[in-house]
């Protein structure tokens, strides 16, 4: 059956000046925000056409803003929130003022403002997202009932870096990736270039990525060519993930940036670019996740280049790393609280224990209890298997639930699932496969299909209300069915 998607409207901009920070970071929630079949909106003043252009490719409706004053664009931004009956407004930018918030309250849509360093100092929103290593410590002077964010869990990644990857670096490093952000003003990456070239080995490859809203693409591209190092330039790169994966450590702008080389705790470097990322480059040097460099516009080239000799000679690989998931988490806080994400090998105690419940085996067409070195080497089995699908259901933080998907000889998908105990009854049961067949679907894997013992009432209930149709009834149980082009509720 269809259903109105809910929606998400996003107020963030990207130029030469303030670089794509804001918007990428924001499709990473706007990604979350589609997987849970809702539609994203980014409602803009000023954004590079590729930028447009990459935002429209991820299914996103843009809206550009035409306004001569705040008032005229926070109005034209409640319209365009109203058009589409958004639940939420998302406030990405240091321009969004405690005035600004004030005219949006009493919408029929509630909003998100996205912080790094306290550049409000009353906030009028419902929920603040702080997703800065620091988060935590920050304290917000705001309604009692305003939700808060706080920390990397909350780290807004695309899905490119969801998927796990071993990293292996070399040492001494012998592949750098410099990347400075979409705008990168003050041409920062050429000032690198040239130091690098001056007092590193030649023997080290270096990889530039270099923004649409970059302007000086050429004056890099020049540099370039007369470093003494290999260096190639990636312009405005699609999957970043791809180029993490190929550096061996990261020269990086203290920006949103440092949350993704982070998550495969690559030795980096961080070079403050603008004002707002000075307490980033602390915090990571602080905590030994990274060495800085300093700002971009007082580097030193004698004492930079033999940081970054030394760096390259003896890297340190961070102890910490970001999981990749916050996005999800962000958009579950902002709807029901519910998220899924594919199961990994450290999930097969959690899927041993559900499956041992006594109430899971009674539902089950083999009711014995399950051994754990059985089960062990099935789980390991299934995550390597491309004709399964595993995926663990959390509230927010807490694991509470399990969906399988598993193709069969007929070329259905067979489904499983089970609500952990201590969590039955809350209608997670519906709400967490609805998400979870929205990401197989995704993937193309359709039909799908469920297998029901004749007594197990409450999960027949929940597949009628997803909108499967009952196909075969015998002895065994009840089939349903999802066809390959039926919507679910």
């Amino acid at each position: 059956m269809s259903v109105e998607k809910p929606c998400l409207v996003i107020r963030a901009d990207a130029s030469s000046s303030i670089g794509a920070g804001h918007v990428m970071r924001c499709l990473a929630l706007a990604q979350a925000w589609q997987e849970r079949g809702g539609l994203a909106v980014f409602a803009m003043v000023e954004c590079p056409p590729g930028l447009v252009q990459r935002l429209r490719e991820e299914h996103c409706q843009v809206h550009i803003l035409e306004a001569d004053s705040w008032g005229e664009e926070s109005r034209a931004l409640s319209q365009v929130a109203d058009k589409y009956s958004a639940e939420w407004v998302v406030l990405d930018g240091y321009q969004f003022d405690s005035r600004y918030q004030q005219s949006l309250r009493g919408r029929s849509f509630r909003v998100l403002a996205i912080d790094d360093f306290g550049h409000v100092h009353e906030w009028a929103v419902d929920a603040i997202l702080n997703q800065n290593i620091y988060g935590p410590s920050e304290t917000y002077s705001a309604e009692e009932d305003c939700v808060l964010l706080l920390g990397l869990d909350y780290a807004l990644l695309r899905r490119e870096f969801l998927p796990d990857r071993k990293i292996t670096t070399n040492r001494p490093l012998r592949r750098i990736l410099l990347t400075l952000g979409g705008g990168d003003p003050n041409n920062a990456s050429a000032q690198l270039l040239r130091i690098l070239s001056d007092y590193i080995s030649p023997q080290v490859q270096i990889r530039v990525v270099v923004g649409s809203a970059n302007p000086n693409m050429d004056a890099v591209a020049e540099t370039a060519t007369c470093s003494r190092n290999e260096v190639s330039l990636a312009v405005d790169v699609r999957d970043m993930s791809e180029h993490y994966y190929w550096a061996d450590g990261v020269i990086s702008a203290g920006g949103s940036t440092c949350w993704e080389w982070l998550r495969y705790r690559l030795p980096a470097c961080v070079v403050v670019i603008a004002e707002n990322q000075v307490r980033v480059a602390e915090d990571l040097a602080d905590q030994g996740l990274a060495l800085s460099l300093g700002r971009a516009d007082q580097l030193d080239p004698r004492v930079v280049g033999k940081l970054l000799s030394n760096w390259v000679d003896v890297p340190t690989v961070p102890r910490a790393h970001v999981d990749g998931h916050g996005a999800s988490r962000v958009a579950a806080v902002l709807t029901d609280g519910l998220w899924i994400r594919r199961a990994v090998s450290s999930d097969a105690r959690l899927y041993f224990e559900w499956a041992n419940d006594p109430s899971v085996r009674q539902a089950s067409h083999n009711s014995a209890s399950i051994d754990w070195g059985d089960h062990a080497e099935w789980f390991q089995s299934r995550l390597n298997s491309g004709e399964s699908r595993l995926f663990v259901a959390e509230d927010v933080s807490k694991a509470v639930g399990q969906v399988r998907f598993d193709l069969q000889a007929s070329g259905d998908w067979l489904i499983d699932f089970s609500v952990a105990p201590g969590h039955r009854g809350q209608g997670i049961g519906p709400r967490m496969l609805s998400q979870a067949i929205r990401r197989v679907r995704a993937e193309g894997h359709r039909p799908l299909i469920a297998t029901v013992k004749l007594d197990n009432a409450r999960s027949k209930a929940v597949f009628d209300r997803l909108g499967f149709v009952e196909v075969d009834n015998s002895e065994r149980g009840v089939v349903f069915r999802l066809g390959a082009t039926c919507d679910i509720s």
